[in-house]
């Protein structure tokens, strides 16, 4: 019962080479939704922060920044080397916001400025 033969051993070693191809993917999965999940909940996370969360996924941070910058298309995500951070959020969306809130701003300002 509790021994092993030869063909057990291999058709684990089978086993293993065929759902050793799920592994990169599953990992690059496993890392969008760390990176996903991480932009829900903060604005900024740094880099060292993000190699102590990826550290048990076996790749290199190397790996792991090719793989934000190339799905960055579908995440609002920007790294930002010099200060050593993640950046969540659409830059684009953000200027935008920040455009009207200053045209509101002017406006208001200039009716004021109108009364006195």
């Amino acid at each position: 019962l509790g021994a092993t033969t030869s063909n057990d051993v291999k058709n684990d070693d089978v086993d293993d080479t065929t759902l050793g191809r799920y592994v990169k993917p599953i990992t690059n999965v496993l890392l969008l939704k760390l990176i996903r999940n991480l932009s829900a909940a903060y604005h900024t996370v740094s880099m060292d922060h993000l190699k102590s969360l990826t550290s048990g996924l076996d790749l290199s941070f190397e790996q792991v920044e090719k793989t934000i910058v190339t799905s960055s298309k579908t995440l609002a995500v920007r790294l930002d080397h010099r200060a050593g951070c993640l950046r969540f959020g659409n830059v684009q969306l953000e200027s935008d916001a920040m455009r009207s809130q200053l045209v509101n701003l002017s406006k208001q300002l200039q009716a004021v400025s109108n009364v006195l």
